[in-house]
């Protein structure tokens, strides 16, 4: 069995490198060469590959990718992934998308004689990296039931979801609530400083109450620590809560507050910190008056 793996960035390299670390053999297709040596360092039954065309031998290929248009370009364009997998083969997306988008992909790959499955993923790169993540497993059950056992609950904490455009969905809705929370993190510590509190001890303090969470949790700190390296980008924040906002509004919902965190994580690429964390939303959030 041979797996192929495209973009193996903060949160596909894991997968990749989890593939890599249970004896598959897997071929890797990243545009940063760092990426790509990163997941070779893991096991001589990992290979680079130059071109998606390298990739028409696998059985399974993973994609992880940040922008709906980079599917458009590298899965579904002429000349893209799709036109050279194998007829038979499955392709398993990890990409954050619309469910519309993720239909299309679905539908396009099955007209093709592809298997598709979209499973997208939660938590934290460290979390994935020690597969600890949550993986929201959505495809037909004859391209899901054979790899369940051997591939998704080796490399994840798998959650079967309804179908494809579930899977796309739930990580929106996730996401949406992380933009709010994390946001409200923010305002909280400024507001802890403001009548005269340490950052950190607003952290702690909070972690032991009621309204203690994951974000609180790994993105008080980085706020209070001023450490505002990317682990997940105010950007793909800011392209999820779009994607999430549009699908609400498809679907007749009207937003308030993931609407208010959508333009708070706006004036945080305006600003210029887009490639930060997006703990650094707080920058945004402590100069206001």
């Amino acid at each position: 069995m041979l797996f192929g793996f495209i973009g193996v960035g903060n949160m596909g390299g894991p997968v990749a490198r989890n593939l890599i670390r249970i004896g598959k053999d897997v071929i890797i297709f990243d545009v940063k060469e760092e990426n790509v040596e990163r997941c070779l360092a893991v096991g001589t039954n990992a290979k680079k590959a130059s071109s998606i065309a390298e990739l028409s031998d696998c059985d399974y290929v993973f994609s992880c990718l940040p922008m709906p248009q980079h599917i458009e370009s590298v899965i579904l364009a002429e000349n893209g992934l799709y036109d050279h997998m194998k007829k038979g083969a499955v392709h398993i997306d990890l990409s954050t998308l619309t469910p519309a988008l993720t239909k299309c992909m679905e539908d396009t790959a099955n007209a093709k004689g592809l298997g598709y499955i979209q499973c997208t993923q939660g938590k934290s790169p460290s979390d994935a990296e020690k597969a600890e993540q949550p993986m929201y497993v959505g495809g037909d059950d004859k391209v899901v039931n054979p790899i369940w056992e051997d591939i998704f609950k080796r490399v994840s904490q798998p959650l079967r979801v309804a179908n494809a455009e579930a899977a796309t969905a739930i990580k929106l809705l996730g996401n949406m609530m992380a933009g709010v929370i994390i946001s409200t993190v923010g305002e909280a510590i400024k507001t802890g400083e403001a009548v005269g509190m340490d950052a950190h001890d607003v952290v702690a303090l909070l972690s032991a109450s009621g309204c203690n969470s994951f974000q609180l949790g790994v993105r008080g700190p980085f706020m209070a620590n001023r450490d505002f390296k990317n682990r997940f980008a105010v950007d793909l924040m800011l392209k999820d809560l779009r994607l999430g906002c549009e699908m609400a509004k498809n679907a007749g919902v009207e937003l308030t507050l993931i609407e208010d965190a959508r333009k708070c994580y706006e004036k945080a690429h305006d600003a210029g910190f887009g490639g930060e964390d997006s703990a650094a939303v707080y920058k945004v959030i402590e100069k206001r008056g």
